[in-house]
């Protein structure tokens, strides 16, 4: 029985005795502890002057039984409903929690998606510990995150925290579905002014767009060239804060062209001196 973690008594004295038994029994003994149970003797014997020895036993039984064991608890502090919705091109950070009431020692890993986390280059750390737990996710998406044309595409992450609570482990995991979505954008709601006064009075100065449709995944910003009336170009820039001064022309009526992958706008600008 040493080796299921008893320790024999030996003891001895004179008139009574009285010894103490202890056993800690660890998950590490067993194999099983489905129908196990170990029967103890002890032996008390005395020896008269007589040199006659008299004895007594008692056998105690030990049934070995399962812990009680309360499953940890996981949680996404930041993500209470399990789905978060992320615009391609932007980063995402957030922490995922484990606890376990009974102090065990415990495991948070990633359960469904580690294929994912390979595809997509999102970052997520296992971590282990005892009564509680912490580690992040993150992701830099991209274009590359949505459908072939462009549509919203749902990744679904489960997440698991287990505890290694001998014969009655317990876990709870955790879905998330992350959903990658096109920018959506308005091509109908900025402002292209029609004419500048290049005098150097510090008003109206330049010829530039503030409001520009913002870039997504299917439409982006090329460049802008501006033409005189003979079909000369005399500005290009790739720069969406573009500024156009009308350096060494006349006044005028001048004609742009603003050019995304899918979407052109073209127009007229007034130069006044």
């Amino acid at each position: 029985m040493i080796k299921k973690g008893f320790t024999p008594i030996d003891a001895s004295g004179v008139g009574s005795l009285t010894s103490i038994f202890s056993w800690a029994p660890g998950c590490d003994m067993f194999d099983s502890i489905e129908n196990e149970s170990y029967r103890v003797l002890f032996l008390v014997e005395d020896q008269d002057i007589c040199k006659v020895k008299n004895a007594d036993t008692l056998y105690i039984q030990f049934i070995p039984l399962v812990p009680d064991n309360n499953p940890p608890v996981i949680s996404i502090p930041d993500v209470p409903d399990g789905q978060i919705e992320i615009i391609a091109g932007d980063s995402l950070l957030f922490s995922i929690t484990g606890m376990d009431q009974d102090e065990d020692s415990i495991s948070l890993y990633i359960s469904e998606g580690n294929r994912l986390l390979d595809w997509t280059g999102a970052v997520f750390n296992p971590a282990k510990g005892r009564s509680n737990v912490n580690t992040f996710f993150s992701w830099q998406t991209d274009c590359s995150h949505l459908s072939g044309n462009y549509e919203d595409v749902i990744y679904d992450f489960t997440f698991t925290l287990e505890d290694d609570k001998c014969f009655s482990s317990a876990s709870n995991s955790i879905d998330l579905a992350i959903v990658v979505k096109n920018r959506q954008v308005n091509y109908d709601d900025f402002f292209i002014p029609n004419v500048f006064t290049p005098n150097n009075d510090g008003i109206n100065e330049f010829f530039k767009v503030l409001n520009l449709p913002e870039d997504n995944c299917n439409n982006k910003f090329l460049d802008v060239s501006i033409y005189n009336r003979f079909g000369k170009r005399v500005f290009f820039s790739r720069d969406r804060d573009f500024k156009w001064a009308a350096q060494n022309v006349v006044s005028g009526v001048f004609y742009y062209f603003l050019n995304f992958s899918e979407k052109d706008y073209k127009g007229y600008v007034h130069v006044l001196y």
